[in-house]
């Protein structure tokens, strides 16, 4: 089955339990076998997907894979539906005050409207349901996604007009499929090769076998793969947009910049909270949050978030173990789940230095919440720097040895113009 079918059919699946079906029905729990069901028929397109490139491969791959987690998120445990427009119930952190960016105002609301307002037909109900299961950081509603960045942060009323938004989207899927694209095609020229091996992902266990050269050999990698990652997801991300929003399906306010300020991630939660995609932060959280219930966890405390930021950093780092099985790389090589599984640990230490700080010499402005000066915001990102360049290389280099020893080539997308110039 092609993929796009596959994915087709996994939204329709989640957006008819939606549209169509109350929030308590017996139904939702009873067909969930079918999400993982269809969505492992993907690993039967493994070599067919290898025709339309390696991007290609992980944006199909990650848009399928999360849909069994989506499901669960929005069918069974916030129990999404048309009758109340919304999640009957709300697993999540932050569920006394659902939007914390103050988005699902009634002027920016509409998207959902309380019951009673819209007709009830058939494709009301499809189209909310449509609507939902394709949405995850729910944008413009009171169940809006936190950190969610703006067009303008400024400005957060500001939208661009059509025009304005096609034409940024456009220069933006371009020059981002551009970057890829050489990314890829440069493996075929003479000597383009990293000298790494999988055993030079592990950094402290072998310090003493560092030379200065694998240091700026690691540093070139975590710094591509990093920027190749940002791209492939502008490319999807971009594209949807540029085509829904180019129909006239969807407004621009319906796709707001899919990353926030680089600026602002001078540390790992920072970066993962406020600078990084949103698009699966309620998806991965969700299921934590709802299991801290279950358990009896408070409702506030050290406990309880990290009960949440580890079971969403596995979620993530399962997700993308399953993403990189589809590509090839067998469950024992993908380091996804050991990345993902020390951020957790790099929050923890952070936050241990910082209470350790205020302790010692306080906060220098009463308690208040203040821009941090430019010197703490340096060190910040010389940490997280440090602390990316030592767990990024156990996920990231079996990813790039797979690639350098295709033959032919990889692509990052089925054409090349990349290859053409670079003479490949």
């Amino acid at each position: 089955m092609h993929p796009i079918l596959i994915f087709a059919l996994l939204v329709l699946h989640c957006a008819i339990m939606i549209g169509f079906t109350k929030h308590n029905s017996l139904l939702r729990l009873a067909s969930f076998p079918l999400q993982p069901l269809i969505a492992s028929l993907l690993y039967g397109q493994r070599t067919a997907m290898k025709r339309w490139g390696t991007a290609t491969h992980i944006l199909l791959g990650s848009f399928i894979l999360s849909m069994p987690i989506q499901y669960l998120n929005l069918v069974l445990l916030n129990r999404w539906s048309f009758e109340t427009k919304g999640p009957a119930r709300l697993a999540r952190s932050d569920k006394q005050h659902p939007n914390p960016n103050g988005n699902g105002s009634a002027k920016t609301k509409d998207k959902h409207k309380p019951s009673g307002e819209e007709e009830d037909t058939f494709p009301a109900r499809l189209r909310f349901g449509l609507d939902s299961a394709m949405s995850t950081r729910h944008l413009n509603t009171p169940w809006e996604a936190r950190n969610s960045p703006h067009f303008d942060p400024a400005d957060p009323a500001f939208v661009p007009s059509r025009r304005q938004f096609l034409l940024r989207t456009a220069a933006i899927v371009v020059l981002s499929a551009a970057f890829v694209d050489f990314s890829f095609a440069a493996n075929g020229l003479p000597g383009a090769q990293m000298p790494i091996t999988l055993e030079q992902a592990r950094l402290f266990s072998r310090l003493r076998e560092v030379t200065v050269e694998e240091f700026f050999v690691r540093a070139a990698v975590v710094i591509a793969s990093w920027i190749n990652t940002l791209c492939v997801v502008y490319v999807g991300y971009g594209i949807m947009g540029f085509v829904l929003v180019g129909l006239g399906f969807y407004e621009p306010k319906d796709f707001r910049p899919v990353v926030g300020s680089m600026g602002r991630g001078y540390t790992v939660r920072k970066f993962w909270g406020e600078s990084w995609h949103q698009l699966v932060r309620d998806v991965v959280v969700t299921p934590g949050t709802f299991l801290a219930d279950l358990l009896g966890l408070p409702s506030r405390g050290v406990v309880r978030r990290y009960f949440e930021a580890v079971t969403a950093f596995g979620i993530s780092g399962l997700l993308h173990v399953a993403i990189d099985h589809v590509r090839g790389i067998s469950l024992a090589e993908s380091g996804a789940l050991r990345f993902f599984l020390m951020q957790p640990l790099g929050i923890a230490f952070e936050e241990i230095v910082q209470a350790v700080w205020r302790g010692v010499f306080g906060t220098g402005e009463d308690g208040k919440k203040t821009e941090l000066a430019l010197w703490k915001r340096l060190v910040g990102f010389a940490w997280w720097g440090f602390f990316l360049g030592w767990t990024l290389p156990v996920w990231m280099y079996p990813n790039v040895l797979k690639q350098a020893d295709a033959v032919p080539i990889e692509r990052g997308f089925p054409w090349s113009v990349a290859e053409k110039i670079l003479g490949v």
